[in-house]
């Protein structure tokens, strides 16, 4: 496609390569990321997003999930990296805080500064046999990276709900379960 409203890309990949300045990648109803629906190539994951100012938005939690195993479904290394109305779901299982998480804040940020809105992240549950392996974090905020987390925010399974580490600051709006 070409990336219009009746002539869509067909995966995130190919609407982040094209994007610039600032921009928000609209996915319409469907599953993305390694479980994609529709026939044509899937996205890897993780999705690393390195440009400023881009933002993925779904139309809904219930509507858009991006789903795969890796390190993370998203990993952000630039300014903004905001995420609304959609769910993620890592499913890759592996030693803690390791993989299998499904957002990764990994720089700093000035401005915009991330919101994560309206999203669900159901990090899957292990059953650890050898006490090695293990689910990841909803949310990892490394760096020294703010991100705005809610409202409308769920998190469910995995090691922590928000993993901060390095001088990180995330602002919470909303509870977390």
């Amino acid at each position: 496609g070409n990336g219009s409203t009746t002539c869509p890309f067909h995966t995130i990949r190919r609407a982040y390569d094209v994007a610039s300045g600032a921009t928000t990648i609209m996915l319409a109803d469907g599953d993305y990321g390694a479980n994609c629906t529709g026939g044509a190539p899937c996205d890897a994951t993780p999705l690393t997003i390195d440009k400023a100012s881009i933002s993925i938005q779904g139309t809904g939690a219930d509507k858009v999930t991006v789903a795969g195993p890796g390190r993370a479904i998203f990993v952000v290394k630039g300014a903004g990296g905001g995420f609304s109305k959609l769910s993620i779901k890592p499913t890759e299982i592996g030693a803690p805080n390791t993989v299998g998480h499904g957002i990764v804040y990994e720089s700093a940020f000035s401005t915009p500064a991330p919101v994560i809105s309206d999203v669900i992240i159901a990090v899957g549950k292990a059953t650890v046999s050898d006490g090695d392996a293990g689910p990841g974090s909803g949310i990892v905020v490394g760096s020294t990276a703010n991100p705005t987390i809610g409202p409308g925010v769920t998190i469910s399974g995995g090691t922590t709900v928000i993993d901060v580490i390095g001088s990180g600051a995330p602002r919470v709006t909303a509870t977390a379960s």
